[in-house]
């Protein structure tokens, strides 16, 4: 069924709710309603295609805030990409150089918020990186080491041990991924 004014039979599938003093509707319903244009079919029509953008909308801007959330800062990840979605959203509704200028000020507060956070999430991303320095690794090795070689009777054990260790410790020092067993 289209929005035209269609009679149809009385008791059709597809015939028009409405009903009042006069009785019901002898017009075809629009499809996806229960009524036909006369009695608001378009306006529910509408309605409902206004709810599946708003929800296609969601899921885009849910997808796309994933998509440019940073996944090596997970506590700013988020927020990042909402400002980056937020920002990218501004800038689609800007048409021409005019509409751009009115947004400006909002275009220009956005970049300056993406930028702090961006700056803090580095910053951040920076200490945690620095926790543990060579030095402080070796010394862990070292300490690891002791603790095997007390405990440990067996040399050959105790070696294989402290190689592997000394293996993975170098591994995580120098940022090198770990190979598959």
């Amino acid at each position: 069924m289209d929005s035209k004014f269609t009679h149809v039979k009385n008791g059709d599938p597809n015939q028009c709710t409405f009903s009042d003093h006069n009785g019901q509707c002898m017009y075809a319903r629009v499809d996806n309603t229960d009524r036909c244009p006369r009695h608001g079919a378009n306006k529910i029509a509408e309605a409902g295609e206004k709810i599946r953008i708003k929800q296609y909308m969601l899921a885009k801007y849910l997808y796309r805030a994933k998509d440019l959330s940073s996944e090596d800062v997970k506590s700013l990840a988020g927020e990042i990409g909402v400002l980056r979605l937020l920002l990218e959203n501004k800038l689609n509704m800007c048409g021409d150089a005019a509409s751009l200028a009115i947004s400006a000020p909002a275009v220009s507060d956005l970049i300056m918020k993406i930028s702090k956070l961006v700056t803090t999430s580095h910053k951040l991303e920076e200490s945690l990186n620095k926790l543990l320095d060579e030095g402080q690794i070796m010394q862990l090795a070292d300490a690891v080491t002791d603790v095997i070689n007390k405990h440990v009777e067996d040399p050959k054990v105790r070696d294989l041990i402290a190689t592997e260790i000394g293996m993975k410790l170098a591994q995580v020092a120098t940022g090198v991924p770990k190979a598959d067993a």
